[in-house]
């Protein structure tokens, strides 16, 4: 497990490998954390001592919704039983869920984006985060897909938010598809989550946003992430 203090918008990261992970549950037994952990590395166990001791949040690398890209492209090694088997203890569990995916992986077509779309809405995740794919030269994933990428002419790490065509050639979807699905994606959890706010904070939740978004930006706080923070995590959102 990979162990995250929650504190407002400040991250406290303790670490630690499996091997000492529920040790570490027993020592930090009054500090509320999320914790990264491989799906498949869920247990009842592991669930109970890590409610016990304060977890309020599980981030899991799902990636992909499609079996096919997730274990093929991927290399996850996730069937599609043991994800959903997995995500129905957690949420019995009580704790949250923070399910990443990918959209534009070489290889994967336009139908199989939309399976990871799919599985993110309707896997009872509490939020999920989708990420551009963003190709490194000389990767493995898309020498298997046949797909070649000038990166004489862009910065390796180029991606939409740059101005880069990068992950746009690696997928093949075609940059309008890509960024329709990123936006639609994240915006309907991003929705989902403004609506619990108002409800268990009530109007005045959203009347003090000007206020937080002022004094965020003076502070040179990017804009979406200004957001992102205030609709998941201001107010504890997370801790209760």
């Amino acid at each position: 497990f990979f162990f995250q203090a929650e504190d407002g918008i400040r991250d406290y990261k303790v670490t630690g490998v499996q091997t000492c992970a529920l040790p570490i549950c027993g020592l930090h037994a009054k500090l509320p954390f999320s914790a990264y952990s491989r799906v498949d590395h869920i247990t009842e166990e592991r669930l109970d001592l890590a409610r016990a001791a304060g977890c309020v949040q599980l981030r899991l690398g799902i990636e992909a919704g499609d079996p096919h890209v997730r274990n093929s492209l991927l290399n996850k090694e996730l069937d599609q039983d043991t994800l959903h088997e997995k995500l129905a203890l957690i949420k019995k569990s009580g704790i949250k869920s923070l399910g990443y995916f990918l959209i534009g992986t070489p290889g994967e077509t336009a139908d199989q984006a939309e399976a990871t779309w799919r599985v993110a809405k309707d896997s009872g995740l509490d939020r999920a985060a989708f990420f551009f794919f963003t190709p490194l030269f000389d990767l493995g994933i898309m020498k298997e897909a046949g797909i070649s990428v000038n990166y004489l002419e862009r910065e390796q790490s180029a991606t939409f938010y740059q101005g880069g065509e990068l992950t746009e050639e690696a997928s093949g979807l075609g940059k309008a598809k890509l960024k329709a699905l990123f936006f639609r994606a994240n915006g309907y959890f991003l929705a989902r989550q403004v609506k619990r706010q108002v409800e268990a904070n009530g109007p005045g939740w959203i009347a003090r946003f000007p206020k937080y978004w002022r004094e965020a930006r003076k502070d040179n706080l990017d804009a979406k992430l200004a957001v992102s923070q205030y609709v998941y995590y201001h107010d504890d959102a997370w801790l209760r």
